[in-house]
């Protein structure tokens, strides 16, 4: 399938729509009442680029998405919490339409600063003039490590540090599986700038293989800027 190579922004339509949930009995937290789980199961809400977050209980933290944006956060799940993330994205690049269903991201905490990421694969559709074609894509395997977390979030030029592994694992439809593993590395940044304002940034490095051009290195980066509607 061709992709064209020069793209204009009034050739390009994004949507993505994100949907969050925090399983409550992976929670190592004292279990709550029937009626209070049900309420807690339903964490967090995305639809296009724009997220909220609310919890039955006052004072659980709020939960933090790594979805739907480009930049990770810095955030990982705290040991014995498990979270699921999951959404559609549909894309229309020129002549080119694609609508991807799943992307879900199941993540685990192993530690004070550690997670385990585990993808197990979205379902895609692409349409083009030059055929179209669908199917699963491959699963993903990884991990976040926090290397730093400042000790308060309050307004600081020093940022809160976290690195993420992963690596493509071959598990996908024959047209859209990579033969090979397609590993990624990403140091991600964040900047309280206010008590409602933040920053962050990601710096990726990912080394890919295709037939054609083998295995090249790819250099990628991302700035993000979110504020809280609510204190």
């Amino acid at each position: 399938m061709g992709f064209p190579e020069h793209v204009g922004l009034d050739q390009l339509i994004h949507h993505r729509f994100h949907v969050m949930v925090q399983l409550p009995w992976a929670s190592t937290r004292s279990a709550p009442g029937a009626g209070s789980i049900l309420a807690r199961s339903v964490g967090g809400f995305v639809t296009a680029g724009i997220m909220g977050c609310a919890t039955a209980n006052p004072s659980r933290e709020a939960l933090t998405s790594d979805r739907p944006d480009f930049t990770e956060s810095t955030a990982t799940m705290k040991r014995g919490e498990v979270q699921l993330e999951g959404g559609d994205t549909f894309e229309h690049v020129a002549s080119v339409k694609t609508n991807t269903i799943g992307e879900l991201l199941l993540r685990i905490g192993l530690g004070s600063r550690a997670e385990l990421r585990i993808e197990p694969g979205s379902y895609t559709t692409v349409r083009s003039p030059d055929g179209d074609g669908s199917g699963w894509v491959d699963a993903a395997l990884g991990t976040k490590l926090r290397l730093y977390e400042p000790r308060d979030e309050r307004p600081s030029i020093v940022p809160a540090v976290s690195l993420l592994v992963l690596t493509s694992v071959p598990t996908g439809s024959a047209e859209f599986r990579q033969t090979k593993l397609q590993p990624e590395a990403k140091l991600a940044a964040e900047w309280t700038l206010g008590d409602r304002i933040r920053v962050a940034t990601n710096f990726n490095v990912s080394r890919p293989r295709d037939d054609e051009n083998g295995r090249y290195t790819v250099f990628e980066g991302s700035v993000s800027f979110g504020f809280d509607l609510t204190s």
